[in-house]
């Protein structure tokens, strides 16, 4: 069963999340190990998936997707969901840490990473896979999640 939660509706964009429950899919850890020390699990675009999420009509279902969104609003929201974000990062890969390389600067060259402002959690969106461990693992692992984009200009 699908929930639907977080719908945004407002002026320039339109966005929202599926946080999945059932089949939960682990992608090999390997892919995601930093090169410098394998018990840190590196959060980059160079592991693939979306960085900009913003106006385009699109629906992100990857892991790497599902990964750098939750790892975008962890970043914007602080501490507090940062914290969260490892917790179930390392618990489900068994590493000691991560190490986020998304930048919020857009001089970063290919780090660079957004979400709109207004689905970002900085304006109160989209935050409910945070709601709980098992809500975040969840949105990263089961192949039912997804994040839905769109301008609600057309």
């Amino acid at each position: 069963m699908k929930i639907r939660q977080g719908f945004v509706s407002n002026s320039s964009s339109s966005s929202f999340v599926i946080i999945g429950s059932g089949k939960i899919n682990i992608p090999e850890k390997d892919n995601f190990l930093s090169a410098s020390d394998e018990n840190v699990f590196l959060i980059s675009a160079k592991n693939g998936g979306k960085t900009q999420f913003g106006w385009e009509q699109e629906r992100s279902r990857s892991f790497e997707d599902r990964l750098n969104f939750a790892t975008i609003q962890a970043r914007d929201g602080g501490d507090k969901y940062i914290g969260m974000l490892r917790d179930v990062i390392c618990k489900t890969f068994g590493t000691k840490d991560i190490k986020i390389m998304l930048s919020d600067d857009y001089d970063a060259d290919n780090e660079w990473a957004y979400i709109d402002h207004q689905s970002s959690i900085t304006e109160g969106q989209n935050s409910e896979m945070f709601d709980s461990e098992e809500a975040l693992y969840n949105f990263l692992f089961s192949n039912n999640s997804e994040i839905h984009t769109d301008n609600d200009n057309k």
